[in-house]
């Protein structure tokens, strides 16, 4: 497991904890000639991120960089004023291809859980693969480090020199295309969660949005559709290619996406308790609105909405740590937890292409056909994305994390009916 070490939000920075890499080293000037005022690695570094504080963006890319270095450093047992020129070829090579590839490289996930505790599945790396420019950057960000402590006497050299990297740009290493998406058992969990909100007796508004949610969520994540279809969805249009068991996208690439009989009633009971008569929206001639409203949802507000359910399955899944833990999947909480704070609607669009290739029948073909895409290295990726899954989640292990969340749409279904009988108690 990987501990960090810096702990930051701008302008604020501090060492979560001191790793053994600060003993001086021959590269280091006595106290009494810096003028820095310290001879302590840590406060010297903390002075520099300092410096660029007053941009938060470059403040965050020079603490990333510099924890990358740290981390590096520990993992090879050397000291940062040991450091050699040879010493930063050789990490330039590590940027771009960190290995061992299981212990630096990870999903995007927060250093920190809301706790406050270090994230245990947290890593420095989000892809297997640097290119070289990207590469170029960060060896960039440690050579202005080292060369604010050159300037202040803290150092006596800066071992950093760019033109050792000019011919290295040619280096063929393939990319790594990662694009997220939700596994089948958490996308399952959340459309029975939002599904189950769906069909309480709650007050008309509450009704109308709870069953938004779900249509919105059921068809970009069974369908593959982008926000910009669902935004401008018309009801019409929809009613038409459903009693025809498709789902016609005629603004863009004009796809058909075939749908199964249960798709089509599901689709069909949700679009028309949106426009039942009860709805105050019964006249507007998109499927998605706001309450009492004619006009369509804009992108920014479906994706919003879709944040919101995303934060909410969040806490769900907080409030059950327990289960995870009893079945030894911690892993796997900490995981959707990370996933549900960090999705965002693409997640849906992505979790689709991987789930269809995920099918014994599925077709490589079918699926561009029905994302309207063309670009085989992006097939590519999810096909990488579905060998991944496969590798690191067994059928038992599958089994396991759907029965937990089955557990947890039966805790929140004996909570709604405790909620019922409370109420009924109080009018009584």
């Amino acid at each position: 497991m990987i501990t960090p070490i810096l702990k930051y939000n701008c302008p604020n920075i501090e060492f979560y904890r001191t790793p053994d890499i600060f003993n001086p080293g021959p590269n280091l000037f006595t106290h009494w000639e810096n003028i820095l005022g310290t001879n302590d690695d840590m406060e010297a570094i903390i002075l520099f991120l300092n410096k660029h504080s007053s941009s938060h963006n470059t403040f965050k890319k020079y603490c990333n960089e510099i924890e990358r270095l740290l981390l590096w450093l520990e993992y090879k047992k050397f000291n940062l004023t040991d450091l050699s020129k040879e010493d930063i070829v050789e990490y330039y090579d590590f940027l771009r291809s960190p290995l061992p590839i299981e212990y630096w490289v990870g999903p995007s996930l927060h250093k920190f859980l809301p706790n406050r505790k270090c994230n245990p599945q947290w890593k420095p790396f989000k892809k297997q693969k640097m290119n070289h420019n990207s590469a170029i950057l960060s060896i960039r960000a440690i050579s202005s480090m080292f060369k604010y402590f050159q300037q202040n006497y803290y150092v006596k050299y800066n071992p950093v020199e760019l033109s050792l990297f000019e011919n290295r740009s040619k280096c063929n290493i393939e990319n790594n295309y990662n694009h997220n998406f939700l596994r089948p058992e958490l996308i399952e969990f959340i459309l029975k969660f939002l599904e189950l909100k769906a069909n309480i007796k709650v007050s008309e508004k509450e009704k109308f949005e709870n069953c938004r949610k779900f249509l919105i969520f059921y068809i970009l994540s069974q369908f593959g559709l982008k926000i910009s279809e669902l935004s401008k969805m018309k009801n019409c249009q929809m009613i038409r290619s459903i009693n025809n068991h498709v789902i016609h996208i005629e603004e863009t690439n004009k796809r058909i996406i075939p749908i199964s009989s249960d798709q089509y009633h599901k689709i069909k009971k949700y679009i028309s308790y949106l426009k039942s008569p009860s709805s105050t929206v019964i006249n507007s001639e998109y499927i998605f609105t706001k309450y009492n409203s004619f006009k369509s949802l804009s992108t920014a507000q479906i994706m919003n909405i879709i944040k919101t359910v995303f934060l909410d399955i969040s806490q769900a899944i907080i409030n059950h740590e327990a289960l995870f833990k009893e079945n030894s999947l911690d892993e796997i909480f900490y995981q959707d937890i990370e996933n549900c704070y960090t999705a965002s609607a693409k997640w849906l669009r992505h979790t689709y292409a991987t789930t269809y290739l995920m099918k014994s029948n599925s077709s490589a073909p079918d699926l561009l056909n029905r994302l309207g895409i063309s670009s085989s290295v992006l097939l590519a990726s999810y096909k990488q994305a579905v060998d991944n899954y496969k590798n690191n989640i067994s059928p038992v292990k599958s089994k396991a994390i759907e029965n937990i969340y089955n557990k947890i749409i039966l805790n929140e279904l004996d909570k709604i009916e405790c909620n019922k009988h409370l109420a009924s108690d109080t009018i009584n």
